[in-house]
Parts: C-alpha cells; structure tokens; sequence
C-alpha cells in the first residue's frame, strides 16, 4: 500500500473543509435563522439550487487531477477563511440571529460591531468564498460559472436586502453605515 502523498491530503482536505462549510450553511438555514412561518418559497428554491450546484462541485472535485498545489492551496484558504468568518458571524449574531432571507422581516437594530464593522454582509461573503473556493479545489475552469451564478444570487439578494433596510425604520442609520462600510469589501479610506 503506498503512503498517501502531501498533495492528496491537501486535496481532501480542501474537499472536506468545503463540505463543512456548505453543510454549515444548510444547519444555519434551519436552525439559526429567524423564519416565522416556515421558510419563504424563494428561500426554499434557492436553498435546492444551492445544494444541486453544491453536489455539482464535489463530484467535479473528486474527479479532478490533484495535480496544481497551488490551486488547492488556493481553495483550501478560502474555504477556511469562509468558514472563520461564516462561524465568527455565527458567534457575534447568536443573541439575536437575524432573519432568514426573502423573509421581509426586519432586525430590532442594525449590526455594527464585529465583523459588521469591516463588512456588511459577512454572511454572504463567507458563503461567496466558498462557493469561489470549488474551481480551485477541482482545479475547474467551467466550475466557475457554478460560483458565477451563486455570486450573482447573493448580490441580487444584498440589494434586495438593502432596499428593505433603507426603506425600514432604521433606514438613516442604515444610510449612515453604508456610507462608511463596505459591502463586502472593506473600506480603506
């Protein structure tokens, strides 16, 4: 039996940390996520999307070569910087979790603290790099368009969300911290 080599391990590695983080989602998706009266129709179809697409990228994981280090490298860093900050977001929202999206339902505040203060959308952006994370780890250019599609979701999501915010009773303030926190890239300046 040959010893398994540092490339395997750094390649299933990466494919386990993925699932995880995907599997984490899901559990957050059910059981952190404020829903009142079960989740929304749009939230259910997007939560299938996500896990055919899901399914989708790990098979096209296991089929890979294991041949770019640093493609796997690559992934495996995004997985786990998603899955730090997916479980941080986790930590700093657990008093009070916020609404399941597509939900209409709005937050007693507006979160500026923890990782808010860098981002406004921690969430969304953990789940990006994991979905991001996938072509890596497969070392798959087409896998891309499967995060493309997801990127796009969140986005249309955010400014959904935005709106919703902007439009709330909390939406001055929430102007207000717009203006001086990124989406999902911090602001420098």
């Amino acid at each position: 039996m040959e010893p398994i080599s540092a490339r395997e391990i750094l390649f299933w590695t990466s494919i386990v940390v993925y699932v995880f983080n995907v599997s984490a989602f899901s559990w957050a998706l059910k059981k952190f996520f404020v829903n009142k009266g079960g989740l929304p129709k749009k939230m259910q179809k997007l939560g299938f999307a996500a896990g055919f697409i899901a399914v989708m990228q790990v098979a096209s994981m296991t089929g890979s070569s294991k041949e770019v280090v640093w493609s796997q490298v690559t992934g495996l860093c995004l997985t786990i910087l998603s899955g730090c900050l997916f479980w941080i977001t986790i930590h700093h929202n657990r008093q009070n979790p916020l609404p399941v999206a597509f939900s209409n339902l709005q937050s007693d505040f507006i979160r500026t603290t923890g990782p808010y203060r860098f981002i406004r959308h921690p969430f969304y952006l953990s789940y990006i790099l994991t979905w991001v994370a996938a072509p890596f780890i497969a070392e798959s250019t087409w896998l891309a368009l499967t995060s493309l599609i997801m990127i796009l979701v969140y986005i249309r999501l955010i400014r959904d969300e935005e709106a919703h915010l902007l439009s709330g009773t909390h939406g001055a303030i929430y102007h207000g911290y717009m203006q001086k926190t990124g989406c999902l890239i911090p602001k420098l300046l």
